[in-house]
């Protein structure tokens, strides 16, 4: 938490105001934010009996599973992936955590979420191949998004990304 909201803090530019209300907010909510999709994600993922290696990303494009809110996030997701590496590049660490932030409580826990859990919340078989794809989005989502926090919060995006997508 500490080295995550120093990072996520830390312009060049700026002075370093420490606030503890902040760092208890802000990179708080982050963490607490991205762990709850994590367990959002393998409670329903386990319920239907989603299994990683054979529903992947792109068995899911191959069977034209993806709907717009799926290839939406898939884009924003690579705009993140584009726009933290350049970031780290560049020791600018604050403008890739504060991107990770944003896609992270914006995108995937307030808009992506909403928008796709009356799918994964239908029950009906029919309707399995589409909640499939969707886990298969949000796993390959969520573990992106493990790799790139690392640097910044390294045990507990470790913690997150073992217990998620670990060793069987």
């Amino acid at each position: 938490l500490v080295r995550l909201y120093f990072m996520w803090k830390s312009s060049p530019i700026e002075a370093l105001n420490f606030s503890l209300d902040e760092m208890k907010t802000r990179t708080y909510q982050i963490l607490s934010t991205l762990h709850n999709l994590h367990v959002y994600f393998r409670q329903n993922s386990e319920f239907d009996k989603f299994d990683r290696d054979r529903h992947t990303l792109q068995w899911a494009i191959g069977k034209k599973l993806l709907a717009p809110t799926e290839v939406w996030l898939l884009s924003k997701l690579q705009g993140l992936i584009t726009e933290v590496t350049s970031s780290f590049e560049r020791c600018r660490f604050h403008e890739g955590a504060k991107a990770i932030d944003e896609f992270v409580i914006n995108h995937l826990s307030q808009t992506y979420v909403p928008l796709t859990r009356n799918v994964i919340w239908d029950d009906s078989a029919e309707n399995l191949d589409r909640r499939l794809a969707v886990y298969a989005v949000l796993g390959h989502v969520l573990a992106q998004i493990d790799i790139m926090l690392h640097p910044l919060s390294p045990f507990v995006s470790e913690y997150l990304y073992q217990a998620c997508f670990g060793a069987k």
